[in-house]
C-alpha cells in the first residue's frame, strides 16, 4: 500500500479511483500502520522481561536497516546520481547533515544535487517522517508502563479522546500556536490523527480479552462506508471504522492472509526503499503512466528489501531475546 499510495500520488490516487474517492491510499495506509503499531508494540512491551529488553528490541528492529539505507543512499548511490562532482558532493554540508538521519531522531530529506530534476521534488525519502513519530510514541508507552493498570488504561483513553477533540474542534488555532511559539514548521496532524490510532491499538491490546469480533461488524463497516460516501465523514468515522476493519479482517481472514503473506518480513525494507526507487524510476526510466511506475518501483524495491531482510534485519533480530529471562508482569 505504501508503494501504491506514493506512485499514484503523482496523479489520480488508485485507492481513490477504486472507492469513488471516499478513501485514499495514504489516508488509509497510515492509520492502519499506526493502529497495528500500537497493538503489536504494546504486545512486545508486555512480552519484554525488562524495560531495557523492550528498548533493545525496538532498536534492533528500526536501526540496522535504517543505518544501512542511509549509508548506501548517501555514500554509494548519492555521488553516482548527483549533478555535483564527488569532491563537491562529499564536502557539501547537506551530505553530512543527511547522515544524521540514521539517528531517526530527525529526518533530513536532501542530498546535494540528488533528484534535483524529479517531478516529486528533490526529497531523497519523503516516507521517513513517520519513524521519529513512532519513536516518540514508543517512548510514551515505555515511560507510562509502570503506572497501575487502572490509571494506565484511563490515561491512554483520555489522551486519545483529548487529541481527537483537539483535531476535530480546534486544529488550526493549536497548530498556529505551536508554529508561533515552538517551531515554524510544526505539523499537528501526526498527533491528532496518527497518535490517536496508535493509542487505540494500545487499548485494543490491553482489552483484548474483552473485545469480541462478531460477524455483525461487517454490516457496521458497510453502513459506515455508505455514510462516508454520502456525507463525506471519513475523518470523523475513521477512528472507529479503521480499527474495526483491521480487527475484523485480521480475525476472519487469517488463513487467506497467511497464504498471500511472504515468509520474509519485507515491510520495513519496502517502506524505506520505495520512495528513492520511485524517484530513480521517474528520472531515469520515464514511465508512461502510474501503473508502469508502480511496476517499476516494485521491481526496483523488492530485491533491495530482500537484501535488507536477509543480510541486515533478520541477523539483527536474532539478538532480540535474552535467554533465561521471562516476560515480567507489567501493570
Amino acid at each position: 500500500m505504501v508503494i501504491v499510495s506514493h506512485c499514484y500520488n503523482t496523479g489520480d490516487d488508485l485507492i481513490g479511483q477504486m472507492t469513488g474517492y471516499v478513501l485514499g491510499g495514504s489516508t488509509v495506509a497510515m492509520p492502519v500502520f499506526f493502529f497495528l503499531s500500537g497493538l503489536l508494540v504494546t504486545q512486545s512491551l508486555d512480552n519484554s522481561p525488562t524495560a531495557w529488553d523492550f528498548i533493545r528490541r525496538r532498536m534492533l528492529r528500526l536501526y540496522p536497516a535504517a543505518i544501512f539505507y542511509v549509508w548506501v543512499m548517501a555514500v554509494l548511490i548519492g555521488p553516482i546520481i548527483s549533478t555535483y562532482s564527488p569532491a563537491v558532493y562529499y564536502s557539501d554540508p547537506l551530505f553530512r547533515q543527511y547522515l544524521l538521519t540514521a539517528t531517526l531522531v530527525q529526518v533530513y530529506y536532501y542530498l546535494p544535487g540528488v533528484f534535483s530534476s524529479s517531478p516529486l521534488g528533490p526529497s531523497v525519502n519523503a516516507s521517513l517522517w513517520s519513524i521519529p513519530m513512532e519513536i516518540k510514541l514508543y517512548t510514551v508507552l515505555l515511560l507510562t508502563a509502570f503506572l497501575p493498570r487502572r490509571i494506565l488504561n484511563g490515561f491512554y483513553g483520555i489522551a486519545a479522546v483529548l487529541l481527537l477533540l483537539a483535531g476535530l474542534l480546534c486544529y488550526d488555532p493549536i497548530e498556529q500556536s505551536f508554529q508561533h511559539y515552538l517551531w515554524p514548521h510544526f505539523v499537528l496532524y501526526p498527533y491528532t490523527q496518527l497518535a490517536v490510532f496508535f493509542l487505540t491499538g494500545v487499548l485494543c491490546y490491553r482489552f483484548r480479552q474483552k473485545i469480541v469480533v462478531r460477524n455483525s461488524w461487517l454490516l457496521i463497516l458497510l453502513l459506515g462506508y455508505i455514510v462516508m460516501a454520502r456525507w463525506g465523514l471519513f475523518y470523523k468515522l475513521a477512528f472507529l471504522l479503521i480499527p474495526m476493519a483491521v480487527l475484523y479482517f485480521a480475525t476472519h481472514g487469517m488463513r487467506f492472509f497467511r497464504h498471500i503473506t511472504p515468509q520474509p518480513d519485507l515491510s520495513y525494507g519496502l517502506y524505506i526503499w520505495a520512495f528513492p526507487a520511485e524517484q530513480l524510476a521517474l528520472i531515469y526510466l520515464h514511465p508512461a503512466n502510474h501503473t508502469l511506475l508502480f511496476a517499476l518501483d516494485l521491481l526496483l524495491t523488492l530485491p533491495v528489501a530482500l537484501l535488507s531482510w536477509y543480510a541486515i534485519e533478520r541477523p539483527a533480530l536474532r539478538f532480540r531475546y535474552n535467554k533465561g529471562l521471562r516476560p515480567q508482569k507489567w501493570p
